[in-house]
């Protein structure tokens, strides 16, 4: 089965330690990564999307479109702290980067007309439209549509097209991934705004081990 990779970002941090702090990951209850995370031992916790860095990767099917459990155990002395921060996946739908945010709104709203759509089309195929794949565009015909999807698909005019192995977003377009949220076995509530990818920490001053646990929402992957 064809898969893709969800991308995993925060910060560990053992202010003064010296030994880099170790995770076990579980998705759908199997281990997708076990080992250590980058460790910072000077600096105090950033929440700041700019500052996170790749804490570990795993890959789901493809076309996976569903809710998966996760829990995320942590093992390092007491005193460390670890945020989890945004999730990204590569193989996501995105608007075809040869359209401007102008143009993709003409193409998006449904009133928009024909011609306004067009001349869209036309300052954006990659390699000219001729007159007459031009005049086949501006057809009101039924029967043309089928032609019309072939010049769209030969001159790269898709609305939509994967972001591919190295283009990363949000595996969740709609919504933040994860719902249901607990902490050291707390459950644990987000604020309403921001909106999008929440961040969470984790904190064991007390401990020698904390946890995360979550429902992770994905929608399907684009090949």
């Amino acid at each position: 089965m064809t898969t893709r990779i969800l991308q995993f970002y925060g910060g560990g941090y053992a202010t003064g330690g010296t030994e880099p702090i170790s995770i076990t990951a579980n998705l759908n209850n199997s281990v997708v990564y076990s080992g250590t995370i980058p460790t910072d031992y000077i600096s105090e916790p950033s929440l700041l999307p700019d500052d996170q860095v790749l804490l570990f990767t795993c890959e789901v099917p493809m076309n996976f479109a569903g809710t998966y459990p996760m829990e995320i155990y942590i093992d390092n002395p007491v005193g460390v702290r670890v945020y989890f921060d945004q999730i990204y996946s590569n193989y996501m739908t995105i608007f075809n980067p040869v359209y401007s945010p102008a143009q993709v709104k003409i193409l998006n709203n449904p009133a928009s007309t024909r011609s306004e759509k067009v001349d869209v089309l036309i300052q954006s195929a990659v390699s000219p439209l001729t007159q007459e794949e031009i005049a086949i565009l501006y057809s009101t015909d039924p029967a043309e549509q089928s032609i019309q999807k072939d010049i769209i698909i030969a001159h790269n005019l898709q609305l939509t097209v994967s972001s591919g192995p190295i283009g990363w977003q949000s595996p969740n377009t709609s919504n933040d991934p994860r719902s249901n949220v607990v902490i050291n076995g707390v459950a644990v509530s987000r604020f309403a705004e921001p909106s999008g990818t929440w961040g969470w920490m984790v904190i064991f001053d007390a401990e020698t081990s904390g946890s995360i646990s979550y429902d992770l929402t994905l929608i399907s992957g684009y090949e």
